[in-house]
């Protein structure tokens, strides 16, 4: 039989979940078969009212799962290869500029804009 589990971990990001369940005591070989998919947000508001999720996704799937069953170090494991499914919150944060569904100034707190290159 098999289970599907929801747990929240609070970090800063998709690569330091990783690094909160391995401080955790979970071994890196556990990590790879057991995790399937890592999401980070923060909530800023929109441009047309409420709140909206700007988020990091990475996907383990077989590349990264044998990545960290080889042990390699964390900046390693992100390392591009075909099939790499990640997606930052800078890139996500872009999109949601360009499609003006948030303001610059609202995702300011969580990363660096460059002001010139969003006006």
């Amino acid at each position: 039989m098999k289970y599907f589990n929801l747990i929240t971990v609070c970090t800063n990001n998709t690569l330091s979940c990783l690094q909160r369940l391995e401080n955790l005591g979970v071994e890196r070989a556990l990590i790879a078969d057991t995790l399937l998919l890592v999401l980070s947000q923060r909530l800023v508001r929109s441009a047309v009212g409420g709140r909206l999720p700007v988020y990091e996704l990475l996907r383990l799937e077989e590349t990264l799962q044998d990545r960290l069953r080889r042990q390699l170090a964390t900046d390693e494991l992100l390392a591009p290869y075909p099939g790499l499914y990640f997606r930052s919150i800078a890139q996500t944060a872009e999109w949601m500029l360009n499609d003006h569904l948030v303001r610059k100034e609202e995702l300011e707190p969580i990363l660096p804009i460059d002001s010139e290159s969003q006006q």
